[in-house]
């Protein structure tokens, strides 16, 4: 599991519901040939959308209940449903392109079958183990990869040398079931394992923008700013610099 080239990135932000039109779009460039991902893990685009809609629905309920009468309404309650909105401007997002989100949806699997492939998680994880989770994955079911990056995450052993990647990996696959404040958790603790990562670093300020929580994200994207500028990374410093100066309009 080998720290990700930071040469070939372009750093991202995601616009949230109210200024699409305000902030750059873009994504982590991942190419698979001529391989319909989707198909290749036994993904359909009705069994995506049935997904998404009851994840849209889960959402609402959440909403609900923190909104029916007598529920007091603190500081933390604001926020909660703040966050939960996000997420369901995500998930509507999702649901008016599902053809989309099984191609994103394949993607993540591909890079997961790709992290459980590396040399570093085959000297941290028992063989037979591997090829379980590796065959669960082509059904399309990521579980038993996701028990082995969190195994992976937690092992003192194998914390300071794979544990930031597994750690990113998780909050691939839960940014893509639209559970944002759990990646949020997973690329924060990517960025504390891997403090110059600039990968980790922008995956970080993008979760945090998407969650509109934009002075916080500019916090990440400008640690990010600092690594590349250190590494001479030209066209990612002035990817960051955009995304930074759209930010601090929000």
């Amino acid at each position: 599991m080998s720290e990700k080239d930071e040469t070939t990135e372009n750093p991202t932000t995601q616009p949230g519901p109210t200024h699409a039109s305000e902030i750059k779009v873009g994504d982590i460039k991942n190419t698979h040939g001529n391989v319909h991902v989707g198909d290749k893990y036994g993904l359909n685009e009705e069994d995506i959308k049935k997904e998404i809609e009851a994840h849209h629905q889960k959402l609402l309920g959440e909403i609900r209940n923190l909104l029916k009468p007598g529920t007091k309404v603190d500081q933390n309650t604001t926020a909660e449903i703040n966050d939960l909105k996000q997420e369901l401007a995500g998930v509507r997002g999702k649901l008016a392109n599902t053809k989309k989100a099984l191609e994103d949806r394949g993607k993540v699997l591909a890079e997961t079958e790709k992290t459980l492939a590396s040399e570093q998680l085959k000297n941290a994880v028992p063989e037979d183990q591997l090829v379980a989770a590796q065959r669960k994955l082509m059904t399309g079911d990521s579980s038993q990869a996701e028990t082995l990056f969190v195994q992976v995450l937690q092992d003192a052993e194998t914390r300071n040398k794979a544990g930031a990647e597994a750690a990113f990996h998780l909050g691939q696959l839960e940014e893509d079931r639209i559970e944002y404040r759990v990646a949020m958790e997973y690329f924060e603790k990517a960025v504390q394992l891997a403090p110059n990562n600039g990968i980790y670093l922008n995956k970080a300020g993008l979760m945090l923008a998407t969650l509109a929580r934009y002075d916080k994200a500019i916090e990440y994207y400008e640690k990010a700013l600092s690594v590349y500028e250190r590494k001479n990374l030209h066209y990612q410093t002035k990817k960051v610099q955009e995304i930074i100066a759209s930010l601090k309009t929000q």
